[in-house]
């Protein structure tokens, strides 16, 4: 019901025709965990609408985006089901941190940048810095 009322207002927002998933398509959406929630399902029903040519949006196009949307987080669906392979929130953010900081390297401006591209400021930087010891 709630994909159905989201597809429904999704389509008056931005004018499209009626549109609709499969009972298989909406099962496929239902195994997903949409961590993102609601917000998360709503986008993503909104670029299946976009990207159907059809009144009705195939299944292969919902299975396409779902393993799109788990690559992009770069979770296979065998280590999402696995507790072990799931990292700590810090382990999450300390990788995150090294791979920014790979990008834009580590000199001043580049930490700058960081710390810009991060959403915080350079003090908290240096301080995630030293405290997963990056340096």
């Amino acid at each position: 019901m709630l994909v159905q009322s989201l597809i429904k207002s999704i389509g008056q927002r931005i004018e499209l025709n009626p549109i609709e998933l499969t009972n298989q398509g909406i099962s496929l959406l239902a195994e997903h965990d949409w961590p993102g929630n609601i917000r998360e399902l709503e986008n993503f029903l909104e670029r299946l609408m976009n990207e159907s040519t059809s009144s009705v949006i195939p299944d292969s196009l919902v299975k396409k985006h779902i393993k799109r949307a788990l690559d992009t987080v770069g979770i296979k669906r065998e280590e999402r089901e696995d507790p072990d392979s799931l990292l700590s929130l810090n382990q999450v953010e300390e990788n995150y941190i090294k791979k920014t900081l790979d990008y834009y390297g580590r000199t001043l401006e580049g930490k700058k940048e960081a710390a810009h591209s991060l959403g915080i400021s350079i003090s908290t930087l240096y301080n995630k810095i030293r405290s997963y010891k990056l340096e």
